[in-house]
Protein backbone atom coordinates (compact mmCIF):
# COMPACT_ATOMS: atom_id res chain seq x y z
CA UNK A 1 0.00 0.00 0.00
CA UNK A 2 1.10 3.36 -0.50
CA UNK A 3 2.22 5.38 2.40
CA UNK A 4 3.54 8.43 0.81
CA UNK A 5 3.04 10.28 -1.91
CA UNK A 6 5.09 13.71 -3.23
CA UNK A 7 3.13 16.78 -4.99
CA UNK A 8 3.95 19.46 -7.06
CA UNK A 9 1.22 22.21 -5.60
CA UNK A 10 -0.03 25.09 -7.82
CA UNK A 11 -2.60 27.94 -7.30
CA UNK A 12 -6.42 27.18 -6.36
CA UNK A 13 -7.76 24.99 -3.85
CA UNK A 14 -7.50 22.09 -5.79
CA UNK A 15 -3.85 21.41 -4.35
CA UNK A 16 -5.23 21.86 -0.05
CA UNK A 17 -8.27 19.02 -1.25
CA UNK A 18 -6.11 16.66 -2.69
CA UNK A 19 -3.57 16.86 0.50
CA UNK A 20 -7.18 16.44 2.86
CA UNK A 21 -7.99 13.29 0.76
CA UNK A 22 -4.91 11.82 0.54
CA UNK A 23 -4.26 12.09 4.43
CA UNK A 24 -7.91 11.03 5.17
CA UNK A 25 -6.95 7.70 3.31
CA UNK A 26 -3.46 7.52 5.60
CA UNK A 27 -1.05 8.72 2.79
CA UNK A 28 1.53 11.23 4.02
CA UNK A 29 2.05 14.30 1.56
CA UNK A 30 5.08 16.31 0.84
CA UNK A 31 5.02 18.98 -1.18
CA UNK A 32 6.68 21.58 -3.52
CA UNK A 33 4.86 25.36 -3.97
CA UNK A 34 5.84 28.14 -6.28
CA UNK A 35 5.97 31.68 -4.29
CA UNK A 36 2.85 33.73 -5.28
CA UNK A 37 1.11 30.90 -6.90
CA UNK A 38 0.95 28.08 -4.19
CA UNK A 39 -1.62 29.42 -1.24
CA UNK A 40 0.58 28.90 1.93
CA UNK A 41 -1.73 26.97 4.03
CA UNK A 42 -0.37 23.99 1.82
CA UNK A 43 2.68 24.17 4.20
CA UNK A 44 0.83 23.50 7.39
CA UNK A 45 -1.13 20.39 5.69
CA UNK A 46 2.05 18.52 4.67
CA UNK A 47 5.13 16.30 5.81
CA UNK A 48 7.52 18.41 4.11
CA UNK A 49 6.73 21.67 1.94
CA UNK A 50 9.71 23.17 -0.12
CA UNK A 51 9.38 26.77 -2.16
CA UNK A 52 10.45 27.31 -5.31
CA UNK A 53 10.58 30.30 -7.90
CA UNK A 54 8.41 29.84 -11.24
CA UNK A 55 10.90 28.36 -13.81
CA UNK A 56 13.39 26.47 -11.75
CA UNK A 57 13.09 22.89 -13.06
CA UNK A 58 16.36 21.63 -11.35
CA UNK A 59 15.48 22.69 -7.56
CA UNK A 60 11.98 21.13 -8.39
CA UNK A 61 13.50 17.84 -9.34
CA UNK A 62 16.03 18.10 -6.24
CA UNK A 63 13.12 19.07 -3.87
CA UNK A 64 11.04 16.06 -5.11
CA UNK A 65 13.92 13.42 -5.07
CA UNK A 66 14.55 14.22 -1.42
CA UNK A 67 11.47 13.18 -0.42
CA UNK A 68 10.41 9.43 0.47
CA UNK A 69 7.88 8.49 -3.02
CA UNK A 70 8.88 8.76 -5.98
CA UNK A 71 5.43 8.94 -6.80
CA UNK A 72 3.75 12.17 -7.78
CA UNK A 73 1.33 14.36 -8.07
CA UNK A 74 0.06 17.60 -10.08
CA UNK A 75 -2.34 19.32 -8.41
CA UNK A 76 -3.19 23.04 -9.45
CA UNK A 77 -1.92 25.05 -12.30
CA UNK A 78 -0.14 28.28 -12.69
CA UNK A 79 -1.59 31.75 -14.11
CA UNK A 80 -0.76 31.81 -17.73
CA UNK A 81 -0.20 35.79 -17.17
CA UNK A 82 2.91 34.58 -14.96
CA UNK A 83 4.53 33.08 -18.42
CA UNK A 84 4.52 36.92 -19.85
CA UNK A 85 6.10 38.53 -16.35
CA UNK A 86 9.88 39.01 -15.51
CA UNK A 87 11.39 35.02 -14.64
CA UNK A 88 14.51 33.36 -14.04
CA UNK A 89 14.37 29.79 -15.99
CA UNK A 90 17.32 27.99 -15.07
CA UNK A 91 18.94 26.03 -17.67
CA UNK A 92 17.22 22.86 -17.34
CA UNK A 93 13.80 24.57 -18.13
CA UNK A 94 15.49 26.41 -20.82
CA UNK A 95 16.56 23.41 -22.24
CA UNK A 96 12.62 22.28 -22.56
CA UNK A 97 11.44 25.36 -23.17
CA UNK A 98 13.76 25.39 -26.42
CA UNK A 99 12.18 21.65 -27.23
CA UNK A 100 8.66 23.09 -27.68
CA UNK A 101 7.13 24.44 -31.03
CA UNK A 102 3.91 25.99 -29.11
CA UNK A 103 4.02 27.16 -25.62
CA UNK A 104 0.40 25.28 -24.89
CA UNK A 105 -0.45 24.17 -21.54
CA UNK A 106 -0.85 20.18 -22.24
CA UNK A 107 2.29 20.08 -24.24
CA UNK A 108 4.10 22.54 -20.72
CA UNK A 109 3.35 19.82 -18.39
CA UNK A 110 4.02 16.92 -20.65
CA UNK A 111 7.74 18.20 -21.06
CA UNK A 112 7.58 18.60 -17.58
CA UNK A 113 6.56 15.05 -16.65
CA UNK A 114 9.11 13.57 -18.95
CA UNK A 115 11.98 15.08 -17.29
CA UNK A 116 11.02 14.58 -13.89
CA UNK A 117 10.65 10.96 -15.19
CA UNK A 118 13.92 10.73 -16.90
CA UNK A 119 15.27 11.31 -13.13
CA UNK A 120 13.26 8.21 -11.96
CA UNK A 121 9.45 9.92 -10.92
CA UNK A 122 6.36 8.90 -11.80
CA UNK A 123 3.52 10.96 -12.40
CA UNK A 124 0.08 9.73 -11.09
CA UNK A 125 -2.98 10.92 -11.91
CA UNK A 126 -3.93 14.20 -9.93
CA UNK A 127 -7.29 12.33 -8.73
CA UNK A 128 -5.92 9.29 -7.27
CA UNK A 129 -7.80 10.29 -4.05
CA UNK A 130 -10.31 12.66 -5.05
CA UNK A 131 -12.89 10.05 -7.82
CA UNK A 132 -15.55 11.17 -5.01
CA UNK A 133 -15.34 14.90 -6.52
CA UNK A 134 -15.84 14.14 -9.93
CA UNK A 135 -18.91 16.07 -11.39
CA UNK A 136 -21.82 13.77 -12.14
CA UNK A 137 -24.08 13.25 -15.06
CA UNK A 138 -27.37 15.25 -14.92
CA UNK A 139 -29.10 18.09 -13.68
CA UNK A 140 -27.26 18.73 -9.99
CA UNK A 141 -29.10 22.07 -8.83
CA UNK A 142 -32.90 22.60 -7.56
CA UNK A 143 -33.36 24.64 -10.72
CA UNK A 144 -33.31 22.86 -14.44
CA UNK A 145 -32.38 24.40 -17.92
CA UNK A 146 -35.20 25.62 -19.74
CA UNK A 147 -35.09 24.51 -23.72
CA UNK A 148 -33.10 27.40 -25.10
CA UNK A 149 -30.20 26.88 -22.26
CA UNK A 150 -30.04 22.99 -22.94
CA UNK A 151 -29.89 24.31 -26.54
CA UNK A 152 -26.95 26.41 -25.84
CA UNK A 153 -25.28 23.91 -23.89
CA UNK A 154 -25.04 21.30 -26.67
CA UNK A 155 -23.90 24.60 -28.40
CA UNK A 156 -21.29 25.48 -25.62
CA UNK A 157 -20.08 21.62 -25.60
CA UNK A 158 -19.36 21.69 -29.29
CA UNK A 159 -17.23 24.74 -29.33
CA UNK A 160 -15.86 23.85 -26.18
CA UNK A 161 -14.46 20.63 -28.19
CA UNK A 162 -13.24 22.55 -30.66
CA UNK A 163 -11.15 25.04 -29.00
CA UNK A 164 -9.80 22.17 -26.39
CA UNK A 165 -8.82 20.42 -29.41
CA UNK A 166 -6.76 23.54 -30.33
CA UNK A 167 -5.62 23.52 -26.98
CA UNK A 168 -6.97 27.10 -26.26
CA UNK A 169 -8.72 26.22 -23.01
CA UNK A 170 -11.54 24.73 -20.93
CA UNK A 171 -14.45 26.84 -20.80
CA UNK A 172 -16.57 28.76 -23.44
CA UNK A 173 -19.92 31.36 -22.47
CA UNK A 174 -22.54 31.16 -25.34
CA UNK A 175 -25.97 32.75 -26.00
CA UNK A 176 -28.87 31.75 -27.94
CA UNK A 177 -26.43 29.92 -29.94
CA UNK A 178 -23.70 32.99 -30.20
CA UNK A 179 -20.31 32.13 -28.67
CA UNK A 180 -19.62 35.45 -26.81
CA UNK A 181 -16.38 34.39 -25.05
CA UNK A 182 -13.90 31.55 -25.56
CA UNK A 183 -11.41 30.84 -22.22
CA UNK A 184 -7.95 31.82 -23.42
CA UNK A 185 -4.44 33.35 -21.12
CA UNK A 186 -7.26 35.12 -18.84
CA UNK A 187 -8.84 31.84 -17.05
CA UNK A 188 -12.19 30.33 -16.17
CA UNK A 189 -13.37 33.04 -13.57
CA UNK A 190 -12.53 36.30 -15.91
CA UNK A 191 -13.85 34.11 -19.11
CA UNK A 192 -16.78 34.22 -17.43
CA UNK A 193 -17.09 37.89 -16.62
CA UNK A 194 -16.48 38.61 -20.08
CA UNK A 195 -19.01 36.64 -21.35
CA UNK A 196 -21.28 37.88 -18.85
CA UNK A 197 -21.36 41.44 -20.11
CA UNK A 198 -22.10 40.34 -23.51
CA UNK A 199 -24.93 38.21 -22.25
CA UNK A 200 -26.69 40.28 -20.24
CA UNK A 201 -28.19 37.93 -17.57
CA UNK A 202 -28.26 34.95 -20.06
CA UNK A 203 -24.82 33.33 -20.26
CA UNK A 204 -24.70 29.60 -20.13
CA UNK A 205 -21.27 28.45 -19.58
CA UNK A 206 -19.70 24.91 -20.29
CA UNK A 207 -16.17 23.59 -19.28
CA UNK A 208 -15.06 20.37 -20.40
CA UNK A 209 -11.47 18.36 -20.68
CA UNK A 210 -9.69 19.31 -23.64
CA UNK A 211 -10.12 16.18 -26.16
CA UNK A 212 -6.68 14.27 -25.92
CA UNK A 213 -5.81 15.70 -22.92
CA UNK A 214 -3.59 14.20 -20.36
CA UNK A 215 -5.54 13.55 -17.76
CA UNK A 216 -2.39 13.14 -14.93
CA UNK A 217 -2.81 16.95 -14.71
CA UNK A 218 -4.73 20.42 -15.29
CA UNK A 219 -7.69 19.19 -14.75
CA UNK A 220 -10.70 21.64 -15.43
CA UNK A 221 -12.18 22.11 -11.74
CA UNK A 222 -15.01 23.95 -9.94
CA UNK A 223 -15.84 25.48 -6.77
CA UNK A 224 -17.69 28.09 -4.55
CA UNK A 225 -16.20 30.41 -6.40
CA UNK A 226 -17.14 29.68 -9.88
CA UNK A 227 -20.72 30.26 -7.89
CA UNK A 228 -19.98 33.73 -7.01
CA UNK A 229 -18.34 34.67 -10.02
CA UNK A 230 -21.34 33.40 -11.83
CA UNK A 231 -24.20 35.11 -10.24
CA UNK A 232 -21.75 38.59 -10.37
CA UNK A 233 -21.82 38.43 -13.96
CA UNK A 234 -25.09 37.47 -14.69
CA UNK A 235 -24.65 33.68 -15.88
CA UNK A 236 -27.71 31.82 -15.33
CA UNK A 237 -26.07 27.88 -16.85
CA UNK A 238 -22.78 25.93 -16.19
CA UNK A 239 -22.54 22.67 -17.97
CA UNK A 240 -19.46 20.76 -16.95
CA UNK A 241 -18.30 17.44 -18.39
CA UNK A 242 -19.44 14.52 -16.25
CA UNK A 243 -16.22 12.60 -14.95
CA UNK A 244 -13.46 15.00 -16.22
CA UNK A 245 -14.35 18.58 -13.98
CA UNK A 246 -13.27 18.24 -10.53
CA UNK A 247 -15.87 19.56 -7.95
CA UNK A 248 -14.20 21.46 -5.08
CA UNK A 249 -16.01 21.66 -2.07
CA UNK A 250 -19.10 20.03 -3.88
CA UNK A 251 -21.76 20.21 -1.10
CA UNK A 252 -21.29 24.07 -0.52
CA UNK A 253 -20.83 24.52 -4.46
CA UNK A 254 -24.23 23.56 -5.52
CA UNK A 255 -25.29 24.86 -2.19
CA UNK A 256 -24.57 28.67 -3.40
CA UNK A 257 -25.62 27.86 -6.96
CA UNK A 258 -29.53 26.72 -5.21
CA UNK A 259 -28.96 30.02 -2.87
CA UNK A 260 -28.18 31.89 -6.30
CA UNK A 261 -30.98 30.41 -8.84
CA UNK A 262 -28.33 29.25 -11.13
CA UNK A 263 -28.32 25.42 -13.08
CA UNK A 264 -25.76 22.96 -12.70
CA UNK A 265 -25.43 20.21 -15.48
CA UNK A 266 -22.91 17.30 -15.83
CA UNK A 267 -22.99 16.40 -19.31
Amino acid sequence: MRTHLSLIAGNGDFPRMFVESARAQGVEVSAVGFKGETLPVIEGLVAKMKWIEIGQLQPLVDALLSYPSREVAMAGGIRKVRFFMPMRPDARALKVAKSLWAKKDDGILRAVARELESDGLTVVASTIYLEKAMATQGVLTKRTPSDRERADLECGLQLAREIGAADIGQTVVVKDGVPVAIEAIEGTDACIERGGKWAKGEAVVVKMLKPGQDVRFDLPAIGPKTMKVMKSAGARVLGVEAGHVLMIERDETLRLADKYGLTVVGL
